[in-house]
């Protein structure tokens, strides 16, 4: 419930899917992003990464996102 409101959206008009994520990543990130979470995943490594979202409002936003995978 905590992570609605960092990404702008409220859960009962939001599906956190993929592809919803990947809709929300500023194209400049987007790349990077799915990279650096591949190898996390294969190396079994904690994901850490900065990359920006664009809110539903066209703001951009931030977020370093700091995971296990």
């Amino acid at each position: 419930p905590e992570v609605y409101p960092v990404y702008g959206v409220e859960p009962a008009s939001f599906t956190p899917t993929t592809e919803a994520f990947n809709a929300m990543l500023h194209p400049a990130d987007r790349e990077e992003l799915w990279r650096k979470t591949q190898e996390s995943i294969a190396q079994r490594e904690v994901f850490e990464h900065e990359y920006r979202i664009i809110l539903p409002d066209g703001m951009v936003r931030w977020i370093f996102n700091r995971s296990h995978v």
